[in-house]
C-alpha cells in the first residue's frame, strides 16, 4: 500500500513540475498585459491631445467664423 502512495505522490510531483516549467516559459499573459498598458497610454495621449487642441481650435478658428457670421447679419 505504501508503494502505491509513493508512486501517486511521484506522479503528482512530476505533473506539478511540468506545469510549473511550462508556466515559467510561457510569457503570453505578460505580453497581453504589456499590450494593454501600451494601448491605454496611447489612448490617454490621444485624448489629452484632442482636448488640448480642441479648446484652442474652438477659441481661434470657430471664434473667427462666429464673428464673421455675426458681422454679416
Amino acid at each position: 500500500m505504501s508503494s502505491c502512495i509513493v508512486l501517486h505522490v511521484t506522479t503528482i510531483r512530476s505533473h506539478l513540475t511540468q506545469n510549473l516549467n511550462r508556466l515559467a516559459v510561457d510569457c503570453g499573459g505578460a505580453t497581453a498585459i504589456e499590450y494593454g498598458l501600451m494601448v491605454g497610454l496611447i489612448g490617454l495621449a490621444i485624448a489629452s491631445t484632442i482636448f488640448g487642441i480642441g479648446s484652442g481650435i474652438s477659441t481661434t478658428l470657430f471664434g473667427g467664423i462666429l464673428s464673421n457670421i455675426q458681422n454679416a447679419k
